[in-house]
């Protein structure tokens, strides 16, 4: 089973999102032998999904990056966190470029891989290149399981 993840940069992580991911990866391991998160580990949603994922045995953390390392480490605030979990993955990877947009490249090749998405996600669409809303909509024109869990934002974008 690979499951993908998407999500907003400025996401509120509550308590209440914890468990709701708590009970997501729970039922997921109880009925899958192995799991693949592909993840980017972009701030908020990317590093804490990939932070409980990390707690189960059979959830392994795959990276796939829209941008060379160093360049996309310039779009992450907690660099700290990123690199304890960039170095727990067991693949980190340059993805191919198809779009001429890096984060349009990463949610179509997220949703392309995956058999589920599981999005952390505020439900407006702001028609950014790449963000959440459009990864949803190319997820929903394949067909794909979407995994959706409402939270809320620092700030509205």
């Amino acid at each position: 089973m690979i499951v993908a993840v998407s999500g907003h940069r400025d996401v509120i992580i509550t308590p209440s999102i914890r468990q709701e991911l708590q009970g997501f990866f729970d039922g997921l391991a109880q009925h899958h032998s192995t799991i693949v998160l592909l993840d980017a580990l972009a701030d908020g949603a990317d590093q804490c999904v990939a932070e409980i994922a990390l707690k189960y045995d059979n959830i392994t953390l795959e990276v796939p990056l829209p941008l060379e390392k160093k360049r996309y480490l310039e779009s992450i605030e907690d660099q700290v966190r990123f690199s304890s979990l960039y170095a727990r993955a067991q693949k980190r990877y340059l993805i191919p470029t198809r779009y001429d947009h890096p984060y349009e490249n990463l949610g179509r090749y997220l949703v392309d891989r995956a058999d589920m998405l599981l999005v952390l996600w505020d439900g407006s669409y702001n028609d950014k290149i790449g963000g959440t809303g459009e990864v949803i909509r190319y997820a929903r024109t394949l067909e794909k399981p979407i995994v959706h869990i409402v939270v809320n934002r620092q700030c509205a974008s």
